[in-house]
């Protein structure tokens, strides 16, 4: 929750920071190429993108483990596995 500002940041200048950085990769990519580098010439590549969902902030295992567990009960709440008023 301390960094929540931060965060927010991040997930708002992201998409135009992605957008910038893989167009720089795909120019890189095509410079490359005119210079016979072969290795670096794959960067210029249509489906190159990067992921808009992955995480601003690292998880730690136990976080993960947290966030799975929520996702499984609120799936089964939601077929009506789980009645609402049990504690887990």
């Amino acid at each position: 929750m301390q960094l929540i500002e931060l965060v927010l940041k991040v997930l708002r200048t992201r998409p135009n920071y992605d957008t910038g950085l893989v167009r720089q990769l795909r120019l890189a990519g095509e410079a490359a190429a005119d210079m016979g580098l072969s290795d670096i010439a794959v960067l210029n590549d249509e489906m190159l993108i990067l992921d808009p969902d992955r995480p601003v902030l690292p998880l730690d295992e136990r976080t993960k483990i947290d966030l799975e567990m929520a996702h499984i009960a609120l799936e089964q709440m939601r077929r009506g596995e789980i009645s609402e008023g049990m504690d887990a």
